[in-house]
């Protein structure tokens, strides 16, 4: 069962002075001689952050209060803008093509005939990178390009959609056909009503709805087409041997492999309360009322 949250961004003024950032965690064992032998036990970051909440009125202090009562302390995650970090350029915002397990397939920032592609953002120095996934994207902030023109949302074909949950951006088809026949054998052939232009070698289709035992060899995925003659795609795929009928099936036209995505905005990170106690100080009172604050507190980044 998924931990608890909520879709909602801790107050963002109050964490306008957060310290903290991006840690790892490396294990580092010294020799006599003084050599040392690092190893890193965490395959990526994970953000930390202490608040510094200075003294405030009651009614200034009251939306903190309530928030880490909702929230429960560590119990439910929330959304935490870490303002040293949470913009995107389009120099720096891929999309990685994910398959319908929902694992990084292909080369990002590329297409690769799928639907699905997680939003990144690459941190590159020198000739080094490093790609962080963007699950929670700030709505209304998100600009996607495909190929260096800007993609529109909605339902219509090459459109697409996002989901400011998980990060996640689905492209409708650009094109689609209805498959006629499927010859199976050590390359695969799929003939379509009509050719999915500008499909051609080296790209992939993309395949659903067939039917047959062995269907899923060739459904809801992206196969490298090897030949084009017409509607007929030869695909690398082996089905030989295999029972794959047309039925309904579906061939689709998405981001091809040469085709570069690209996508700006903002971020939010998933984060939680480090801790279950609220250490609220009476810190003095002055002729404007009584001042409330609490001094240090500890916010970590929730991975998945």
């Amino acid at each position: 069962m998924p931990a608890p949250f909520l879709e909602v961004q801790f107050p963002a003024r109050i964490g306008l002075e957060a310290e903290g950032g991006p840690g790892y965690s490396t294990s580092v064992v010294t020799s006599v001689s003084g050599r040392e032998s690092r190893n890193g036990a965490w395959a990526q970051e994970r953000h930390a952050w202490t608040v510094g909440h200075v003294p405030k009125l009651p009614a200034e202090w009251a939306p903190l209060r309530a928030f880490f009562r909702v929230v429960k302390g560590q119990l439910i995650g929330f959304r935490f803008k870490d303002w040293t970090d949470y913009q995107v350029a389009l120099t720096e915002g891929l999309l990685q093509p994910l398959n319908a397990a929902g694992a990084p397939v292909g080369t990002p920032g590329l297409g690769y005939g799928v639907p699905a592609y997680q939003l990144l953002k690459r941190y590159a120095f020198d000739a080094t990178t490093d790609d962080r996934a963007i699950a929670k994207p700030v709505a209304g902030t998100v600009a996607v390009q495909l190929a260096g023109g800007a993609v529109t949302f909605g339902g219509g074909a090459g459109q697409i959609a996002l989901d400011t949950t998980t990060g996640i951006v689905t492209f409708q088809p650009a094109a689609s056909q209805t498959v006629s026949t499927v010859t199976v054998g050590a390359t695969t052939q799929v003939t379509l009503a009509a050719a999915l232009t500008p499909l051609g070698i080296g790209d992939r289709l993309y395949l659903t709805g067939l039917t047959g035992a062995d269907a899923a060899l060739l459904n809801n995925a992206s196969h490298a087409i090897s030949a084009v003659a017409g509607a007929v795609y030869t695909l690398s795929t082996n089905t030989a041997g295999k029972t794959i009928t047309p039925g309904s099936g579906v061939g689709r036209r998405y981001p091809r492999v040469t085709d570069t995505l690209a996508w700006s905005g903002e971020f939010d990170v998933p984060a939680r309360f480090d801790t279950d106690r609220m250490v609220a100080v009476n810190d003095s009172r002055t002729t404007a009322g009584l001042r409330i604050r609490w001094e240090a507190i500890p916010i970590v980044e929730i991975r998945p």
